[in-house]
């Protein structure tokens, strides 16, 4: 907020009058926890969707030999959560290619035959993922971020019919100040 002084006679008036100027919101921790909460309700929802627990945990050679010589980028639902819990995750797509690289690996990794029942599995619950529940954590970020912009330019409006009000008081002051100096001069 700027203050400009203003002067209806030849003397400056002490009473200030403010200037808006847009005020940047660092929106950045609501985003944080909107992504969060979105988030984590998307583990839940997937944890349900496998109930073999089988993009649960970490897959290392002695589960599946070979695993990291196939694997550049290893991921599961735990490291999911923690990269969750660090705030690793700024936006929902960043969280989105961390849940399909983890079936991807399971894809890759599973070839032939024997791994037929896996890939099966990835490919049903990438789509789950993607049909549904990613849907719905973007639609609940989007709902969160409309409810903020509502409660933001009300808060906004509110400020500015404050700010108009105190700019007539000032001016109503400057004028008594004015009126006041004036008829002590005429008095003089």
């Amino acid at each position: 907020v700027g203050i400009t002084l203003s002067s209806s006679s030849s003397k400056k008036s002490t009473a200030p009058t403010t200037t808006s100027k847009p005020k940047k919101r660092d929106d950045s921790e609501f985003n944080y926890r909107v992504i969060k909460k979105a988030i984590a309700e998307s583990l839940s929802a997937m944890k349900q969707s496998d109930p073999q627990n089988l993009f649960l945990n970490p897959v290392t050679d002695a589960i599946a030999p070979g695993y990291s010589s196939v694997i550049d980028k290893p991921m599961c639902m735990r490291t999911i959560e923690e990269k969750m819990r660090r705030s690793d995750y700024k936006t929902l797509s960043e969280f989105s290619k961390d849940v399909l690289l983890m079936f991807s690996n399971c894809i890759k990794y599973n070839i032939g035959p024997e791994g037929q029942w896996f890939r099966d599995e990835a490919r049903r619950q990438q789509k789950v993922f993607q049909d549904h529940i990613s849907n719905k954590a973007e639609s609940y970020y989007k709902k969160e971020l409309i409810k903020r912009k509502k409660v933001l330019d009300r808060a906004d409006a509110l400020a500015l019919k404050e700010e108009k009000k105190k700019k007539k008081e000032a001016a109503e002051q400057e004028k008594a100040a004015a009126a006041a100096l004036a008829a002590k001069k005429k008095a003089e």
